[in-house]
């Protein structure tokens, strides 16, 4: 018999998330410093033509998502300001 590895992990309550995201990746992007070094990485990669290493960097880290630094750091900063108790 065969089984599913999904239905074991929903049922014995483990997480369900698929098997390559890599969430510890995806939190470099979360502080300023972590954006800057995300986005000059992919320019570097961009400038090399290293379309490959790019394509899987910006799915590991999730950067599709981020617009451009400048639109970043707003929203950073809006969501700083929200966590540590400010209005707007």
């Amino acid at each position: 018999m065969i089984e599913d590895e999904n239905a074991n992990t929903v049922n014995s309550g483990m997480d369900n998330s698929f098997n390559w995201e890599n969430k510890q990746a995806m939190k470099i992007k979360d502080t300023e410093e972590g954006l800057i070094l995300c986005k000059l990485f992919e320019n570097l990669l961009q400038f090399y033509e290293l379309d490959y290493t790019l394509n899987v960097f910006v799915h590991e880290v999730n950067t599709a998502s981020v617009i451009d630094y400048e639109s970043s750091r707003i929203l950073m900063s809006q969501k700083n300001r929200y966590q540590h108790g400010g209005q707007n």
